[in-house]
Parts: structure tokens; C-alpha cells; sequence
């Protein structure tokens, strides 16, 4: 398929817009999380795409099989889900990182998946909060939701809801001290974005 030019350049200011609205977001992420945290914590942008919905399993790259998230789902003018995720073998190690646990733990309790629902409300609030502003739009949210799920399966969800679109998705890196843990942005239908 070849697009039209005009696509094209459409499709780059587009992105090129929304990488700034991303940064500010996680300029915003990485003071909130390390203040929340008691340490510097370091969020920076690794990859960013608005794909379509039938591009949706081609265009991510996410790593693991299971994933822990955070889902909200958010009504404005249309409806639609924004999710924080993290692969689940790493979701141990990155709330021992945050909360310093001294006790390494094996595995996610109670406390822990309360713990992740604050960072993920977090950032999925700073996104919102700088996407509803520049777009001038209310926006409602739900209270986040904490979620462990086969990626296949989350994928298959996000492709039968989606109604209009497609998805926005951010990779992250989130740097702790000496580790660097992948995290990973998912906006369903993200309306007037595209």
C-alpha cells in the first residue's frame, strides 16, 4: 500500500505533536514517581506510533507473555481505555525497586498491586491531564483497575472493542538506580488524535 504524500506529512506533524505532549507528560511522571517513590526514578520515551486497529499485534513489540497494568477507562466525546503495562516478570523487581523493599518478595501481594495501581494512576493521569488541556476537552475517568493478563488475550480485547481508530502506544523505559524496566503506554480509540 502506498499512502499519498499528504498522508504522510499528515501522519508526521501528527506524531511529532504528540511526542511533545508525551515529553511534557513524562517530565511531569518522573517528578511525581520519584517524589512518590523517595528516589530518582527516570522515565524517558523509547518508541511512540498511533497504528491502526488491524496493525495492532504487527506494530507492538512487547516482551513477556503475562502482563501486569492499569487500566482506566475515560468518557469525553467518545469512550475509550488508557492503560499503563509492565511484563509480568519484571513487575516483581520494578515495585521492589519503587517501594525499596528490603525483603524481596516472589512474587505480586497485595500491597504491591496496590502500590502499582498508584504509579499506573499516576502516569496515566499526567497523560490525560496534558492531552485533555491541549485538546480543551473534559474528560471523566473511572477508578483505575489493576489487571494480570496473557498479552495475546489483552490484544485480542483491545482489537474487538476498538471501534474507531486504532491506538496510541508509548514504549518506556523507566530507570531506577542501575535497572531499566520496560513500561508501555496503550490508548484505545484514541479519538480526535488521529
Amino acid at each position: 500500500m502506498v499512502l499519498s504524500r499528504d498522508i504522510v506529512e499528515k501522519h508526521k506533524q501528527q506524531l511529532e505533536f504528540l511526542l511533545n505532549l508525551s515529553l511534557q507528560a513524562l517530565t511531569e511522571v518522573t517528578d511525581l514517581v520519584s517524589t512518590v517513590g523517595k528516589q530518582e526514578i527516570k522515565v524517558t520515551l523509547d518508541t511512540m506510533d498511533l497504528v491502526p486497529v488491524e496493525s495492532v499485534k504487527e506494530s507492538l513489540s512487547i516482551n513477556g507473555p503475562e502482563m501486569v497494568y492499569v487500566s482506566q477507562r475515560i468518557t469525553s466525546s467518545y469512550a475509550s481505555d488508557l492503560l499503563f503495562l509492565l511484563p509480568e516478570n519484571k513487575s516483581v523487581a520494578f515495585m521492589d525497586a519503587i517501594t525499596k523493599e528490603k525483603n524481596k518478595s516472589h512474587g505480586l501481594t497485595e500491597s504491591k498491586k496496590e502500590a502499582f495501581v498508584e504509579i499506573g494512576n499516576i502516569i496515566l493521569n499526567c497523560f490525560l491531564r496534558h492531552f485533555s488541556q491541549n485538546f480543551q476537552e473534559p474528560v471523566n475517568s473511572y477508578i483505575p483497575t489493576f489487571n494480570l493478563t496473557n498479552f495475546e488475550t489483552l490484544l485480542q480485547g483491545i482489537v474487538s472493542e476498538t471501534q474507531n481508530s486504532g491506538l496510541f502506544y508509548l514504549q518506556l523505559n523507566i530507570k531506577i538506580i542501575d535497572q531499566i524496566y520496560p513500561g508501555y503506554i496503550l490508548w484505545t480509540d484514541p479519538g480526535n488524535l488521529y
